[in-house]
């Protein structure tokens, strides 16, 4: 029992690893020229704070050597003895600078000697280690400064280190020396390897940030441990927008050809066995938001059970933003679901037959400025009832349903919906949300769809087929008429040949 714990506590971690490692990689697939632009810009700002806060500065110093005057118990000034004292005494000078600097009356003595001019600069002192050679450098903003101010320095140091070390001598080996050259040059190399270092590690941070809370659809066990709803399949994420439409007749490889078919194809079979063994007629396909793919996903589930000899009815009841024509072809016709219902316009302008006498079209492309007035009249139940008396199945594809209540109004007419979820798009804290404001008393949710799949590592298969997914339509949005923040993409016009 404890091994069988311990074993589940593993793949729990393994699992939440790859799933960090699956967000990383998405996000700088995705964002890969966001995170450059990032660097750049770091690097960037790192050489302009360099070259903005730059002050030249400029060096003077003088080198000279130290000895001890009197030396009571020294006959030669140069023996060994007197060399060793001598760089005690520098050692002592260098030992004791950091005091003398920041004495007062150095200070005192060096303000008095420049007669009370400030001069901006700092001193320092060292001494050369096994030697009595003593170091004294002044800095400043400009040569000059530089100059007077180590001038100064040498003028009343000496006064100053002899209350510390008794009396010395000196003796100038070299200077005083400066520069016209700034010694502090900044280094533009060493700017942007800073900038570009930081770029990096703020790009890292928040990789791993995003990676660690997002929580969006990656497997179709996501969806299946949080709803009580199973997947009726994966479709992969295709490579040309062409290969959008199920009728193409080309795709771009005869495997991704094969593996899109089969998925339809599969998923097509789940909902034809939910029809049968639950007795249903009417059959919403919904998603969360705009653009994953349910308008693509109607098209496909009513094409493919025409073929096998189901008569079908596919409504758009997108009333807000119909597409349907658009994918059948139609982008110049006009045809207006609300002027047919109520009396103005003639049934024939929006049911249309295909060149599959199984299947019959209800499309609009005028879109309806009082929706849910539409959706819950008589008219559209009569509708309903009409189409689902003349077929064996009707597929409405309803208006995405988080915050709209389309679909909860359409749910009165349904026997079934069908859920599309884009990999990787909608937290599942959303669609969860979405889906609970779907279920009824009667809760008729049936399964739901993954849709868009780059890559499925659980037991569906492996898919990589490039940029273009069902449901990534263009510019046309919800927000121009006040209902949501996200918006529909433009359709593509697809080959309107069946399949064979």
């Amino acid at each position: 029992m404890q091994q069988s714990t311990n074993q589940q506590k593993n793949d729990l971690v393994e699992v939440d690893i790859f799933r960090i490692l699956q967000n990383a990689l998405t996000v700088v697939k995705q964002l890969w020229f966001v995170m450059l632009l990032v660097v750049a810009l770091t690097t960037a700002a790192a050489v302009f704070l360099q070259q903005a806060s730059y002050t030249p500065s400029y060096k003077s110093y003088c080198t000279f050597s130290v000895h001890v005057v009197n030396k009571s118990t020294l006959s030669d000034t140069n023996s060994l003895y007197a060399v060793y004292y001598d760089q005690d005494l520098a050692e002592q000078l260098d030992a004791t600078f950091d005091h003398l600097v920041n004495s007062d009356f150095l200070r005192d003595d060096i303000a008095e000697y420049l007669d009370g001019k400030s001069v901006d600069g700092q001193i320092h002192a060292s001494s050369i280690e096994g030697s009595n050679i003593f170091i004294l450098s002044a800095t400043g903003s400009t040569p000059e400064k530089a100059d007077l101010l180590l001038e100064a320095l040498m003028a009343v140091y000496y006064d100053a280190a002899r209350y510390v070390v008794g009396d010395m001598t000196t003796e100038i080996i070299e200077g005083p020396i400066s520069s016209d050259t700034p010694y502090n040059t900044p280094s533009k190399v060493t700017a942007i390897l800073m900038g570009g270092i930081v770029g990096v590690l703020l790009c890292l941070g928040i990789v791993i940030l995003y990676s660690l809370f997002k929580r969006t659809v990656l497997e179709p066990t996501d969806l299946e441990t949080h709803l009580n709803m199973p997947c009726f399949g994966v479709l992969p994420l295709l490579r040309s927008k062409r290969d959008l439409n199920i009728n193409a007749s080309t795709a771009n490889t005869s495997r991704e050809k094969g593996f899109f078919r089969e998925s339809v194809r599969g998923i097509a079979r789940k909902v034809e066995n939910a029809v049968e063994r639950q007795n249903l007629k009417v059959i919403l396909v919904t998603s969360t938001t705009p653009g994953e793919g349910k308008s693509v996903m109607s098209q496909h589930l009513a094409e493919k059970l025409a073929q096998w000899g189901k008569k079908v009815v596919l409504i758009d009841g997108d009333l807000r933003k119909p597409s349907l024509y658009r994918q059948y072809g139609f982008k110049n016709k006009r045809m207006s679901l609300e002027e047919a219902m109520s009396g103005a316009a003639s049934w024939d302008t929006v049911r249309i037959g295909t060149q599959n006498p199984n299947i019959t079209l209800v499309l609009n492309s005028t879109p309806v400025k009082n929706p849910t007035v539409v959706i819950n009249s008589s008219a559209m139940q009569d509708l309903i009832n009409s189409c689902a008396e003349q077929a064996d199945l009707v597929i409405i594809d309803t208006p995405p349903c988080y915050q709209l209540s389309d679909v909860s109004l359409y749910q009165q007419y349904a026997d079934g919906i069908l859920y599309v979820v884009q990999q990787d798009r909608m937290s599942i804290r959303q669609i969860v949300d979405a889906v609970k404001g779907l279920n009824d008393s009667e809760n008729k949710l049936l399964g739901y769809v993954l849709n868009g799949a780059q890559q499925i590592a659980q037991g569906y298969g492996k898919y990589g087929y490039g940029a273009y997914s069902y449901g990534k339509y263009g510019k046309y949005g919800y927000g121009k008429y006040g209902y949501s923040k996200y918006g529909y993409a433009e359709p593509t016009e697809p080959s309107r040949t069946s399949e064979r």
